[in-house]
């Protein structure tokens, strides 16, 4: 009987009638508007024929052929009435209200008039028709009509018996032909009156309901799976889908190491310009001279010497000058260039201006500092600037460093603050790595730090801080640890055995810089201990050596020791004796035994003062300086400058005195300096292939802008318009700025060197997802993808990188030095090294666990490795094929046919394109266009020349795919909209499709019952509050065009393709719909005001081959109506039926006390919970599928983790004798008189002191980078060992899960629902059951049968996390600059600058030390 049913009310399809306002964007021209409104639906509606049904009417023998006349006269002057009132070219999209509501008097009179007429006599005749349909249909005349087996025997009896009768009454003649005809004409219009008079869901639900068992779940599922499978062909045309493609395309096996290859030439290429633009100005800065003004000049607003600067903190070119003399006056100037910052669409929207480049200027330093600024204006290169972006329409910012600090940046965007309301700003560009790789070569670094009993207080505050901004110059090229000595030397990091040091990642420097936080001073500080162990660590020597005292040594020789014996070389220190193995001796001569990755080798040391300059240790160790030495003398009290100088000045060093917190961050940068002579000499051998590339990292410029509001308005009883604008604009600025605050770079750069003089650093950014469209996922296979590595070894992109906290919205501490096995979750070390290696003469296979983005959901893979190395970056572009997924669509013309585009495929405008991926270039000034908009004007280009526009020809590949999808979808809204009362009756309002190019199409239906903005928010609620966006009245979430705009890097794509011929559902809980009745209850019996939305999605294949994901949204309540006709209505009955999902969350559970309100609060039962995890019996339950085979037990470790510190308190005591606190006392009077002689200028300072701050460590500092594990289970409907039996205890027996409670027994039943992601549980208690669900009488069991959820791994978060081999050496280690001629005859140290006349004040402090 169902058959019959279906297919008696699928004869005719239905349109919906919806009104203006109700499609798709709500974008209707004023005076379209009301001439639709006032002019076709008022006035013509008015002249609308009689309000009968003419098809009652004929059954009734009231409608005889002089009525079918005026009837359809009248009707068809008001179809001429709407049809006039519009132009023709509006007729497609402004017509279909009105059909739609008039279904049955189209047939009656519009597309059959002349057949009706024909057999209108025939269908008279009798009294017999008005008989039968009356006892057949009575439920036609009732209001509401009931999901009853009465109202399912009365459509089989219309539905079997009405068509019978006329071909009987029509043959009255003998005509069979006649009679035939007659009948059939009679079906269509039969199935098209009961198409708009009775919904189709409660005839498919009652259909269903009265055809199967049950108390059967091997039924219930079986036909469930049916309704499903109709239902999604039904709404999505899966099928139509596949023949429109079928013109158009054929499927392709490709080969991966070719893919591999071309996708490779396409970033060599697009990076081989970018580095060109960085080169060219170099080039451009090396040939300018610094301009011949005079400090006062510069300063001189009168004088024609006097330097501007666009000021990136100020949007103008203004400044205020200080005078330095003892009245600290000030005068400002004004502006004369301001910054018209503008949406900047090759910017990703952010707000640019190409008037000139800006200049950011780090706090500490003044920027009127005459040096400063006639640097600044020597580094104007903007016309070199400006000509590079017009020749490359999406070149990113074009930057330069200075060694003096500022950075000036082209185009122009305001600056982002590290707090926006207190201007806070903690940007040095010499921090970055950028800068740091261009300026130095890679290092070796060991931080010695003085832990001796007077490093105390705000010395030790100072020396940490001296670490931070130490650590904050090292990028992942460079390699080091921390070494506090006082009696003996250890390693804050002990892990790395003989090797000594770590890669320079921001989670090994967080996790050294936090155990600083737990290491006390004492005693005296042992330099004879703590440099032989340095050296030795730096130089990697071999051999053994040992430090004695000459007491010590007499003994041995006395006794006659084995270890005298072995250590035959002898070296006197002043207080020790060094003796040493030969072989130790040996490799100091021959420098050690090598195997570092980086250039130099470079000491820090940290300290307040050194009590000799230790000669002998460098004289032995460094003979020759291989190893630089810098000393940093900190404290205020800090004395012993000649020994720490001496120390750096004779090992190509540079020493300098931090006085205090203010003072850290300008003279770490000595060392800076100090190291970039090296490649200041070299500069002639460094050409446009010497390119240096960074990893990957988090570029602030593009970072989203806090929200700017207004000064605080109240809200009034005329806010409306303004509250809806806002929520508007925000959505639209939210979508706008998404890709921004996602947006991580890879910057090439080059030193700019004038006269062998390192002046700083030219570069170039270049965002990762241009990059990654060079390799793009549309070539592949939809389970496939492409990833890079950075010269390190670690991972640039992949889809599994989640670099951004969820919660925080920040960048994790290890988002850029991932390892590759650390993502892709493998045990094998060989797949690391062929990657690495760029090998791919033997392919390795990997069994992996792809998890979708917040880690809820995970699918196993089988993939296959491929890698190619990048010339000249140093990258690698790997591609992971998974099992069976080498396969993709091509056009079947292999030359793309421009001249057959037309505007036709995107005349709907419902459609989207992925809105982070670029299909054509736009000029600058193409402000606030949407990719869609701008995208449109394109194709009318191509429709009119048949070429493809230039502007489209860096990514025509990409747009030829785009077009392919929009021909092939341009017919699917229609067709979808054949379907309008079907989705209705199903409570189906959107359908989409997505492809792999980015293309979606999709189609919105209103459903009647339900409003999309909140009809219960009444702005007399918020009267008297301040205007902002929580008080805006709440708004449906386009599942499509708010949520998921992505196409194939949306989680519900990723999902859908991991499942092949497999429709999931799922239940969305960012998103929802509102009743308009306030009556109206949920489909629990709840009176709420609103209800969930649940999808259905598939990926549709030709073939092997990818089309895309086909899907619909729904509200709720439909689910719960179906499942109420299967045995599985809300109840509290002794029946709990679920529906779990491929990973076991609940998506449906009868359960009665569901909220949909809660639910949306994220405070529900059941839905899209864990079931395991819901009571009791539910975990039991779970533990059964599992050992029934319904699930598969997976384990997943999350290596990009954050776990929290548990904070230590370490104190420590100082010694205030009476001489330290005199000592003390003297030296605080010696600051008291310099700070007094600074502030009245008697001493000069260019720089304004502030507090000391080090923004990465310190940002997100309650956390460090960790593993965790969780288990996870995964459908096995279509793996091995399916299981056999519905039953999940043997026998059939009941079960007692209650340890507390022997009376709980209940009977679980299991079944896959076919060709979906579910299986449908039932949970029956006995008779006798009771308090199952009770907490108190039924608890969890702890540990549970179904553990789920992350943990921290113990096993890889303790001492010593054992980190992966380092089998890659990177490039920097390739690009080194000899450090010989670096003889040190320039200054090698800066003190605190104290004029010679203060010396005496100094000698006193001696004296009393």
């Amino acid at each position: 009987m169902r058959f019959l049913i279906i297919s008696c009310f699928l004869l005719v399809t239905g349109l919906r009638f919806v009104t203006c306002e109700e499609e798709d964007d709500g974008s209707f021209a004023d005076d379209l508007y009301v001439r639709v409104y006032r002019r076709c639906w008022s006035d013509c509606v008015e002249k609308a024929a009689p309000l009968e049904d003419p098809f009652v009417s004929m059954m009734q023998a009231k409608f005889d052929l002089d009525r079918h006349k005026s009837f359809c006269r009248a009707y068809n002057g008001t179809r001429s009435c709407a049809v006039g009132c519009l132009s023709h070219e509006d007729h497609d999209v402004y017509l279909r209200p009105f059909f739609r509501r008039n279904i049955l008097n189209e047939f009656v009179c519009h597309k059959h008039y002349n057949d009706i007429h024909e057999f209108l006599p025939c269908y008279l005749r009798s009294r017999t028709f008005e008989t039968t349909f009356q006892s057949c249909g009575k439920f036609v005349f009732e209001d509401e009509v009931r999901a009853n087996r009465e109202t399912c025997s009365s459509l089989r009896c219309v539905t079997q018996t009405l068509p019978g009768l006329v071909r009987q009454k029509c043959v009255a003649d003998d005509n069979e032909q006649f009679g035939g005809a007659a009948a059939a004409l009679f079906e269509k219009m039969l199935g098209a009156f009961l198409r708009q008079r009775i919904p189709f869901r409660i005839l498919l639900v009652v259909s269903i309901s009265s055809a199967f068992n049950k108390d059967s779940i091997e039924d219930c599922s079986r036909v469930f799976s049916e309704h499903a499978k109709e239902l999604f062909e039904k709404i999505t045309q899966e099928q139509k889908i596949r023949q429109n493609y079928e013109k158009l395309v054929e499927e392709e096996q490709f080969d991966p190491r070719d893919e591999l290859k071309k996708s490779k030439v396409r970033i060599e290429k697009y990076l081989r310009l970018r580095a060109q633009f960085a080169y060219k100005a170099k080039v451009s800065l090396e040939s300018r001279g610094i301009r011949n003004a005079s400090d006062a000049e510069v300063n001189d607003p009168s004088s024609k010497e006097f330097i501007r600067f666009m000021s990136a903190k100020q949007g103008n070119d203004g400044t205020t000058i200080y005078e330095n003399n003892h009245l600290g006056r000030r005068t400002r100037v004004n502006e004369t260039r301001i910054f018209n910052l503008t949406q900047n669409a090759n910017f990703y929207t952010l707000a640019t201006s190409s008037i000139a480049s800006a200049v950011h200027v780090p706090t500490p330093l003044y920027d009127r500092n005459a040096d400063l600024l006639r640097k600044i204006d020597w580094s104007n290169v903007d016309a070199v600037y400006r000509t590079n972006r017009e020749e490359i329409r999406d070149l990113a910012f074009q930057m330069f460093c200075s060694e003096s600090g500022y950075m000036r940046f082209y185009p122009a965007a305001s600056w982002f603050w590290d707090n926006e309301e207190e201007h806070l700003d903690l940007f040095d560009c010499r921090n970055t790595e950028w800068y740091i790789n261009a300026a130095t070569n890679s290092k070796n670094v060991l931080i010695m730090l003085d832990m001796s009993g007077s490093m105390l207080g705000q010395r030790y505050e100072v020396a940490k801080q001296t670490t931070e901004a130490i650590l904050e110059t090292l990028s992942h090229n460079d390699y080091f640890n921390i070494m506090p000595f006082s009696k003996s030397p250890y390693f804050l990091d002990e892990c790395n055995g003989e090797n000594g040091l770590l890669q320079a990642t921001m989670r090994n420097k967080k996790a050294l810089r936090q155990k600083m936080n737990n290491i006390s001073s004492e005693g005296k500080a042992d330099y004879e201990k703590a440099l032989p162990q340095a050296f030795s660590t730096l130089l990697n020597l071999k051999g053994s050596y040992s430090l004695h005292t000459r007491e010590e040594m007499a003994l041995m020789a006395t006794n006659g020791s084995a270890a005298a014996a072995h250590h035959t070389v002898h070296v006197m220190l002043p207080e020790h004796v060094l003796t040493a193995s030969q072989e130790y001796i040996d490799s100091i001569t021959k420098g050690g035994s090598g195997g570092r990755a980086a250039c130099e080798s470079v000491i820090m040391l940290i300290t307040d003062g050194a009590p000799n300059a230790y000669s002998a240790i460098f004289e032995l160790y460094n003979k020759n300086k291989r190893v630089r030495v810098f000393t940093f003398l900190v404290g205020d009290e800090a004395i012993d400058f000649n020994e720490v100088r001496e120390m750096a000045c004779q090992n190509r060093g540079y020493m300098v005195h931090v006085a205090n917190m203010a003072d850290v961050d300008e003279k770490v940068q000595h060392y800076i300096r100090r190291m970039s002579r090296a490649v200041g000499k070299h500069n002639k051998e460094i050409s446009e292939e010497d390119a240096l590339w960074t990893g990957v990292y988090r570029e602030r410029l593009y970072l989203p802008r806090p929200e700017v509001f207004a000064e605080p308005v109240p809200i009034t009883n005329q806010s409306f318009a303004v509250m809806n604008k806002m929520a508007a604009r925000r959505k639209i600025r939210l979508h706008k700025s998404e890709a921004r605050g996602r947006m991580f770079v890879t910057t090439v750069s080059f030193p700019v060197v004038v006269n062998e003089s390192f002046m700083g650093v030219a570069a170039v950014n270049i965002p990762l997802t241009e990059v990654n469209q060079k390799a793009h996922p549309s070539n592949i296979g939809a389970k496939s993808y492409f990833f890079m590595l950075d010269q390190n070894g670690f991972v640039m992109s992949h889809p599994q990188l989640r670099p951004i906290d969820l919660d925080t919205k920040q960048h994790k501490q290890n988002y850029n030095n991932m390892d590759i096995l650390e993502l892709e979750v493998s045990q094998t070390q060989q797949v690391r090294k062929m990657v690495i290696d760029c090998d791919n003469s033997d392919i390795q296979q990997l069994d992996v666990i792809f998890a979708t983005e917040i880690l809820n959901r995970v699918y196993p893979q089988t993939n296959s490795y491929y890698a190619e190395c990048i010339d000249q970056a140093n990258f690698v572009l790997g591609l992971a094929v998974a099992k069976g997924d080498d396969y993709r669509l091509v056009s079947k013309n292999k030359k793309y046919d421009f001249k057959k585009v037309t505007m036709d495929w995107i005349a709907d405008k419902q459609w989207r394109i992925h809105p982070h991926w670029r299909y054509c270039l736009l000029n600058d000034t193409d402000t606030n266009v949407s990719k869609e908009e701008a995208f449109t004007v394109y194709v009318e280009q191509m429709a009119k020349t048949g070429a493809v526009p230039l502007l489209c020809q860096p990514r025509q590949h990409l747009v030829e795919k785009a077009l392919v999808d929009l021909e092939a979808t341009s017919s699917l809204v229609d067709l979808w909209d054949t379907q309008f009362q079907f989705m209705k009756d199903s409570l189906v309002h959107l359908v989409f499709f997505g492809t792999p190019s980015g293309v979606i199409r999709y189609y919105n239906l209103t459903l009647d019952d339900y409003d999309y903005i909140d009809p219960y928010w009444s702005i007399f609620d918020h009267i008297g509050s301040i205007l902002s966006i929580e008080h805006v009245q709440e708004s449906y979430n386009h599942f499509i065009t708010d949520l998921n705009r992505k196409t194939s890097d949306d989680r519900y794509y990723r999902r859908a393709v991991r499942m092949k011929d497999t429709i999931l559902f799922d239940v969305s809980a960012n998103s929802k719909i509102w009743y308009k009745s306030e009556l109206q209850n949920t489909g629990y019996g709840l009176n709420e005001n609103l209800t969930m939305l649940g999808q259905m999605f598939k990926a549709v294949h030709m073939q092997n081959a990818i089309l895309g994901v086909a899907g619909f949204e729904f509200a709720y309540d439909f689910v719960v109506d179906t499942m109420s006709e299967h045995g599985c209505a809300p109840t509290d009955g002794r029946r709990w039926c679920v529906l779990l999902d491929e990973h076991g969350y609940v998506f449906y559970s009868n359960w009665p006390e569901i909220s949909y309100e809660k639910y949306l609060a994220n405070e529900g039962k059941h839905i899209n919970q864990f079931f395991g995890r819901i009571n009791r019996i539910a975990q039991r339950t779970m533990a059964l599928l599992v050992e029934n085979k319904f699930y598969t037990k997976l384990m997943y470790t999350d290596h990009q983790s954050s776990c929290k510190i548990i904070k230590t308190v370490v104190t420590s005591a100082s010694r205030n004798t009476p001489f330290n606190l005199l000592r003390s006392f003297v030296m605080n009077v010696i600051n008291v008189a310099l700070n007094f002689f600074y502030n009245f200028g008697l001493l000069s300072s260019t720089k304004e002191y502030a507090e000391a701050y080090t923004a990465s460590f310190h940002e997100g500092n309650d956390g460090y980078p960790c593993s965790k594990t969780s288990p996870f289970y995964f459908s096995n409907k279509d793996g091995r060992n399916r299981p056999q039996s519905t039953w999940l205890v043997a026998s059939h027996r009941s079960e007692r899960p209650c340890k507390k409670n022997s009376k709980c027994s209940v009977k679980m039943e299991a079944s896959f629902v076919e060709h979906t992601n579910l299986v449908m549980v039932w949970i029956t208690q006995d008779k006798v059951s009771e308090n199952c669900y009770e907490e108190s009488h039924c608890p969890l069991e702890d540990p549970s049968e179904v553990p789920f959820g992350f943990e921290e791994n113990p096993h890889m978060s303790g001492e010593c996390d054992e980190a992966p081999p380092k089998e890659r050496a990177s490039k920097s280690s390739e690009m080194c600059y000899s450090i010989d001629d670096d003889n040190g005859t320039v200054p090698c140290s800066f003190a605190l600058s104290k004029t010679t006349w203060l010396l005496p004040l100094a000698a006193l402090s001696f004296l009393l030390l």
